[in-house]
């Protein structure tokens, strides 16, 4: 979950005069680890990327371990965190975080 100090930071950020919060956006990070970078992160950002047309609300960043990198790639969505992801399940874990 996002802390109220990161939620501020992350407002001030994306706000440059626009009247913008974080419930109008979706915060993605994906781990760049080592295990999950071996495990191909990146595809998991260049799909999340390639998404962005059809979810503008996504809000794409890199993270550092999450800690479960028997379970990666992981990606946490809202402070909710996925794992086993890969560029084929993006697509519904992002339409299940919606809901």
């Amino acid at each position: 979950m996002t802390d109220g100090k990161e939620r501020d930071r992350i407002n001030r950020e994306i706000n440059n005069d626009k009247n913008i919060t974080i419930g109008d956006f979706m915060l993605i990070r994906v781990c760049m680890g080592s295990s999950c970078h071996l495990k191909g992160s990146y595809k998991i950002v260049q799909k999340i990327e390639q998404l962005r047309k059809k979810y503008p609300e996504i809000q794409l960043y890199g993270s550092l371990c999450f800690g479960r990198c028997s379970d990666g790639i992981c990606v946490e969505i809202d402070g909710k965190l996925y794992t086993h992801v890969d560029d084929k399940n993006i697509e519904k874990i992002i339409e299940e975080a919606k809901t």
